[in-house]
Formats: structure tokens, C-alpha cells, sequence
């Protein structure tokens, strides 16, 4: 995979990867010039969006504070929240983007610690859900 002209890296712009896995059909490579790992087949915009629906039942049990998904990942969130504290123990005014923030269950903890905190989430039911 050392030289493949269709594999651009996206920090660098090199064609040198190695492969480091493939998972679900997607392959995950290391850029041998600079040594950023990305996708070297990323879906579509077309195939992101299928993705990240509800009609795939993505996410569905993290929208359902009864589950046992929903209380596992809280109890995610809050390991988090504790690794935080490890380097700064007053976190109150951090400011927090949380990329593919879900459910915003993690978006809810940095909230009690008085953080100022945001989020992004691909899938518009879980993003109303982490809204509210």
C-alpha cells in the first residue's frame, strides 16, 4: 500500500500509507510521511447519512434512559468527566466541542461541572434528543 495514487493523506498530501486494519469493509491506514491514521475508503456523503438515521435503529437504545446502553454510556460520560478532573480540578468555564456527542450524555455531565459545552452529532434524532 506504500504508493497508491488514488490514497491522498489528508494532513500531508503524501500517497505513502500502511494498512493498519479493516473493519465493516473500511480501511484504516497510517500516512508513513507524517503518521496521521485515517479511512482510506471513506463512505459517501450519501452512505454517512444512511448511517446516522434512526431508521437504522442507530442510537435507539441511547435514547431510551431505561436501557442498559443509555446508563452505560452515562456511566462513560462520567469516567470522562473524572479523567478530566485528574488534570484540572476546578472545570468550571472550560469550554468543550464534543464531535459525534450522540445522546449529549457526556454534553450533560460538563454541564453540572459548569462548562461551557457544545456538541455535533450527524443523526437529527439523537442530536434533538441530546439538545433537550
Amino acid at each position: 500500500m506504500s504508493q497508491n495514487a488514488n490514497l491522498t493523506c489528508n494532513c500531508c498530501g503524501s500517497t505513502s500509507a500502511e494498512k493498519l486494519f479493516t473493519k465493516n469493509g473500511f480501511n484504516l491506514v497510517r500516512c508513513t510521511a507524517c503518521g496521521l491514521a485515517y479511512i482510506a475508503n471513506p463512505p459517501s456523503e450519501e452512505e454517512v447519512v444512511a448511517l446516522y438515521t434512526a431508521k437504522t435503529d442507530y442510537h435507539a437504545r441511547l435514547l431510551d434512559p431505561a436501557s442498559d446502553e443509555f446508563a452505560r454510556m452515562a456511566s462513560v460520560a462520567r469516567q470522562h468527566m473524572r479523567l478530566l478532573r485528574k488534570f484540572r480540578s476546578d472545570l468550571s468555564g472550560l469550554r468543550v466541542l464534543d464531535i459525534g456527542c450522540s445522546s449529549g450524555l457526556f454534553l450533560a455531565e460538563a454541564k453540572k461541572a459548569d462548562m461551557e459545552a457544545h456538541g455535533a452529532e450527524l443523526s437529527p434524532e439523537t442530536a434533538r434528543f441530546a439538545a433537550d
